[in-house]
């Protein structure tokens, strides 16, 4: 998002009280006027301090809003917080973790007029007893209010309601109470306008911390779904959401606390699409589909968490659990046969996650743990009128899943060593129907060697772990238990050139193992694909190298970034795709493959703060070289994606603000036999207007325009228009009128290709509609 700047001069008449001897009651003494001058930015060190009024604009309600505008920080479509490139350690509140990685209940709710500044923590080691022992790269970000909101509770509430093709409504309440001792944060949301609120307690992957990340497997079972598209999920999007959060936090001593989060989850949504799609190979298929989907969903997430956060002693204890249950039914015509197809879809588990650092004065030992059980059902039901596809599949797993890691740290020739061991077990356990239930497990030990050399503008870190693999299939014939020794060494240099520019240099080998869920017999996973299955374990060998420069002025407000990867894979099989007219048939394909991806971007971000202008360009290229197989033909295909982007904000009068998004898309293949080498464009632009005419009274309007090529030389567009209204009566009471889609836009087209494939689709969209709103700040 763009970056500007608003001075703040501030007036502030001074008083002394004085006394002579005759007098028995003070006077006033006024002192001459003083202007004080608040700087946008200030440095103390590692410390950033964003003074958030010097960002803040009249449109700007919640804290993402002003995040999006602050120099060095990115937030990304989902909320995702980075700072320089890389994601944060910790988003803290007045110093205390309250959310976890569920921060977007904060960013989204959290009123940016409560807020003072945004602190920065650069090169931040959250964990005191391991400062100044193991380098960090990535920041804390903290947030300071202002000293009227850490009295007293605050928030709001806003009810919603309007009118489309059905009633609308759009409520919800936020409470929010930051003391010395405890912290609570409240949120509820229900609408069903299209809004994806699931993304208010999103749980965003800690990529610093990945030791303690369990991934969820993938789902056996899949719904032949409707498309998302790249616009607006509320432009299409037919729901009835509901999602809570209650969060507590009470600190116990200097550095300790017992944190509390509850959320839900719930939707029932209606989505459709018409789709037609061309497979190459010899023969090519053509399936033309419609979907017609309802699709239902209720999740709750309990988690405990305490923390003790002292100079020797690191101890972190997390439970969580959850409960999800999803439920999909989906009309469909498929080449002019009816169906329905029912998915039901119950998980489960309960993991803990325990985390031990102890500083031992030149030593330090570290513990990791973390356990997980889960259980899923799922179970698939086609009902077709001319009998061709009706089927059941019914599956249940079982996975228990467990990683550990313990190491020391100790020094060496004025550096820091790390010393580690690793041990990684996880058990299968799948039903399918009436069968018994199948069984395989792995089980991984590492040793590894870390050394880090730092030194006054940086550090390098080498990374040399011993990675011993063992693994078991019940039921396999011909390969029940396998074993493999590999290592994985890496190397991470980080430089910094001057007090402004910064060089990243990351490279790795590793082996990776697929942890695809694996199944004895052939699976029906929708309506029409069936699974063949796989009698060993996949692997993949990756080696990557990563370089990335970075320039930050925050004085001259300009900030520079061009970060380029490369990866080269080496797979032992392939899928081989086999689209019939029946039914997709995936096979497995024992035999090397390889792959690449080049992935480069780089960024510039300039505010001019005189004129109120501030400017954001971004260009992304991607790059896949990628083997693919089906219908009897082998091809590597050579994709390629080129997206620049420009975002433009000018705001120089206080009664008129303007801002502008434009990107462009540019997709295409290298040629290669029996392929037309055609590039596909799309043209994207997001303008906004915003309008002060009086003091209570702001009126914004805003038009999305999209032009993208469906075929050679022929384009679909859409335009939407949207405008709103408010008028704030008072300091607690807004209202305010939305009119969305005003050109009543219903549908929506899109082309692609992928690898051998091209697709065409379509989808309805939400017609025009009003919303009025009442909200009242708490």
């Amino acid at each position: 998002m763009k970056r500007f700047i608003i001075f703040l001069l501030a007036a502030i008449p001074l008083f002394s009280r004085a006394q002579t001897p005759n007098d028995s009651v003070g006077r006033e003494v006024k002192l001459p006027e003083v202007t004080v001058k608040v700087k946008p930015i200030e440095q103390n060190g590692d410390t950033i301090k964003y003074n958030v009024l010097s960002f803040k604009d009249k449109e700007d309600h919640y804290l993402e809003d002003v995040l999006k505008k602050l120099p060095g920080i990115e937030v990304g479509e989902n909320g995702t917080i980075s700072y320089k490139g890389n994601s944060i350690n910790h988003f803290n509140i007045e110093g205390q973790d309250l959310l976890g990685n569920r921060y977007n209940q904060a960013t989204r709710n959290l009123p940016v007029d409560a807020v003072a500044q945004v602190q920065i923590m650069e090169n931040d080691q959250p964990i005191r007893a391991l400062k100044n022992r193991i380098p960090s790269e990535r920041a804390t970000l903290n947030i300071k209010l202002k000293r009227e909101y850490k009295l007293k509770p605050f928030g709001e509430a806003q009810v919603g309601i309007g009118f489309s093709d059905n009633t609308l409504w759009d409520n919800h309440i936020t409470l929010i109470n930051i003391a010395k001792k405890n912290q609570t944060l409240i949120t509820v949301k229900m609408n069903n306008t299209g809004d994806n609120i699931s993304e208010n307690t999103l749980d965003h992957i800690d990529v610093a911390n990945l030791d303690n990340y369990i991934p969820l497997p993938n789902n056996i079972i899949t719904t032949s779904s409707a498309t998302y598209l790249p616009i607006q999920l509320k432009r299409y999007l037919r729901n009835k959401s509901y999602s809570m959060g209650i969060n507590h936090l009470h600190r116990i001593g200097r550095y300790g606390n017992f944190r509390t989060n509850l959320i839900y989850y719930g939707t029932s949504d209606l989505l459709a699409d018409s789709t037609s799609s061309l497979y190459g190979g010899s023969p090519t298929l053509s399936l033309n589909e419609s979907n017609r989907r309802n699709s239902h969903e209720h999740t709750f997430v309990p988690q405990f968490r305490y923390e003790l956060n002292a100079p020797k002693v690191y101890l972190v204890d997390d439970l969580s659990a959850s409960l999800s249950y999803t439920n999909n039914i989906n009309h469909l015509n498929s080449n002019e046969n009816l169906l329905q197809e029912h998915v039901a879809r119950h998980t489960s588990y309960a993991q803990n996650k325990l985390q031990m650092t102890l500083n031992a004065g030149k030593l330090a030992y570290t513990i990791n743990s973390s356990t997980r059980y889960l259980r899923r059902s799922e179970l698939m039901g086609v009902e077709d009128s001319a009998s061709t596809y009706n089927s059941r599949e019914r599956l249940i797993l079982q996975q228990l899943f467990t990683r550990n890691s313990l190491f020391t740290t100790l020094p060496l020739l004025g550096n820091n060593i790390e010393l580690k061991y690793g041990m990684e077990y996880k058990v299968d356990r799948l039903k399918a129907g009436s069968s018994d239930f199948k069984q395989t497990h792995y089980f991984l030990n590492k040793v590894g060697v870390d050394y880090a050399i730092r030194y006054h503008k940086g550090f390098v870190a080498f990374d040399f772990p011993l990675n011993v693999f063992s693994s078991s299939i019940s039921w396999s014939e011909t390969n029940k238990s396998d074993t493999k020794i590999y290592i994985s060494p890496s190397i991470h240099w980080k430089h910094d050139l001057s007090p402004f520019w910064r060089l990243k240099i990351l490279g790795s080998l590793d082996d990776d193992l697929d942890n695809s869920i694996m199944y004895s017999d052939s699976i029906l996973t929708n309506y029409r694909t069936w699974v063949n299955p796989s009698e060993r374990f996949g692997w993949k060998h990756l080696s990557s190298l990563l370089f990335s420069v970075n320039y930050a002025n925050f004085i001259t407000m300009f900030t520079w970034n061009l970060t380029a990867s490369a990866s080269w894979r080496k797979t032992d099989h392939h899928n081989q795709y086999s689209y019939e007219e029946r039914y997709t048939v995936i096979t497995p394909i024992w035999a090397d493959t390889h792959s690449h991806m080049l992935l480069v971007q780089t960024s510039v971000d300039k505010t001019f703060t005189h004129i109120g202008f501030s400017a954001k360009g971004t260009v992304n290229y991607t790059r896949n070289i990628l083997p693919v197989a089906q219908n009897n033909v082998q091809q590597t295909v050579k994709s390629n994606i080129l997206s620049p982007s420009m975002k433009l904000r000018w705001n120089k009068l206080t009664w008129l603000q303007l801002s502008n998004e434009a990107t462009f898309n540019l997709s295409w293949q290298d040629y290669y036999q029996n392929h037309a080498r055609h590039p596909l464009r799309s043209w994207f632009d997001e303008f906004n207007l915003y309008l002060y005419p009086l003091r209570k009274i702001s009126v914004s309007a805003g038009c999305e325009y999209s032009s993208i090529e469906t075929k050679k030389g022929k384009y679909n567009r859409n335009a939407f228009v949207d405008a709103r209204i408010t008028y704030t009566p008072t300091k607690r009471l807004e209202l305010g009128a939305i009119l969305s889609n005003a050109f009543n836009r219903r549908q929506y087209i899109e082309a692609s290709y992928t690898g051998l494939n091209y697709q065409y689709y379509s989808v309805p969209l939400r017609g025009r509609e009003f919303l009025f709103c009442v909200k009242f700040n708490l």
